[in-house]
């Protein structure tokens, strides 16, 4: 390993003050901001929240597919080290706005995706936070990063240690995207068949979530999480912790009894908060009791405007109704979907641990990638 300076091996070219007045409604052309950098290293797509511009600028501010962007304001706590790589959307050219670098790898010296996970490592942020400057907003220019110090390999184990660990991160991106797909084909086979039971096209019957179900509430508080636990610990937060011990070992739909009363579902061993609750139904109606939560939970978050709604309780729960058809093909095709979900899911929390545990040892040189 070789200690040098970020400056040896790369440069960072500087985001353009695109004129607001060049914002329009819809333009081929999409700045990317400092919100698309997150901080899990990724970058963070939303086409609600797209930025659309239709102005005279330099060709040299587009970006392309796999270029690294890293910010220089640190927007929210933490964010500096944090990289992300410009993606492919279909009809977007996304250009480089202000307050946002392109890395620029020297040739023969630096890999891009190397690069993504030196600049992710505690050396890199710790330094690059000792150096930011500003009270409300902290900044950091490109001479921050060439300043700082750290230990690299020969660039031909750079370009084999960062597609090693780019590929897995490609991989577990991939399994999200399907789920998100997944999910909206779920919701809209749901829709469909609810249309039907309730304009009497189908036979059955409703019933309600107490019919089925026994409605539990974990028992943990806040501190129980432990980071890098052995299981999953589900809480009121969108964020999936880590605990050490388990008390449940189902498949089971969890819902936040509190905050933005968010909606999941598992299979596995787990804990819960003790403001979440827990539902675990026959397998036959896992998928239909979870799409049947989460719609009733939605309505929930729409009265919750104000101070109307802080929390549900128990027998919310218990009332979320449902239709369970004679004619079970549906069901069995959500439980086929959700399934699928969950096998994605599983596989990406392998990825995830393989990758963090790889990680330190092939950036620091304690472990190398044979030919």
């Amino acid at each position: 390993m070789n200690k040098i300076k970020l400056g040896e091996i790369l440069k960072v070219k500087h985001g353009f003050a695109f004129k607001s007045q060049n914002y329009v409604n819809k333009s081929e052309f999409v700045l990317v901001t400092l919100a698309n950098i997150s901080s899990t290293n990724n970058f963070q797509f939303n086409e609600k929240k797209l930025t659309y511009y239709n102005g005279e600028f330099s060709n040299e501010y587009i970006l392309n597919e796999d270029d690294l962007i890293i910010p220089l304001t640190e927007q929210v706590i933490g964010l500096f080290g944090n990289t992300a790589f410009i993606p492919k959307v279909k009809g977007i050219s996304f250009l480089l706005n202000q307050r946002v670098g392109k890395i620029i790898p020297i040739k023969n010296r630096a890999n891009n995706y190397y690069l993504h996970y030196l600049l992710a490592t505690d050396l890199v942020r710790k330094q690059l936070e000792h150096r930011a400057s500003g009270t409300k907003q902290r900044n950091i220019s490109p001479n921050d990063v060439y300043d700082v110090t750290v230990f690299i390999c020969d660039v031909k184990e750079q370009k084999k240690i960062g597609e090693l660990l780019y590929n897995m991160e490609r991989k577990i991106n991939l399994n999200n995207k399907i789920n998100d797909n997944l999910e909206k084909q779920m919701k809209l086979l749901y829709e469909i068949f609810m249309f039907k039971a309730e304009n009497k096209k189908i036979n059955g019957s409703f019933v309600t979530a107490r019919d089925l179900v026994e409605v539990l509430t974990g028992k943990e508080d806040a501190n129980f999480s432990i980071q890098n636990g052995k299981f999953n610990f589900f809480t009121c937060s969108n964020e999936i912790l880590k605990c050490n011990e388990y008390k449940y070992d189902s498949s089971s739909i969890l819902i936040a009894g509190n905050g933005d009363f968010n909606v999941k579902h598992y299979t596995g061993k787990f804990n819960a908060y003790q403001r979440t609750y827990i539902l675990t139904p026959q397998k036959d109606y896992y998928a239909l009791l979870y799409l049947a939560s989460l719609y009733r939970i939605e309505s929930f978050k729409s009265k919750s405007t104000g101070s109307i709604v802080k929390f549900i309780t128990k027998e919310d729960i218990e009332n979320i109704p449902l239709f369970i058809p004679e004619n079970k093909s549906i069901i069995n095709i959500l439980n086929k979907m959700i399934i699928l979900k969950e096998n994605n899911f599983s596989e990406n929390e392998i990825l995830i641990k393989l990758r963090d545990f790889l990680l330190p040892l092939l950036m620091n040189g304690q472990a190398t990638i044979s030919e």
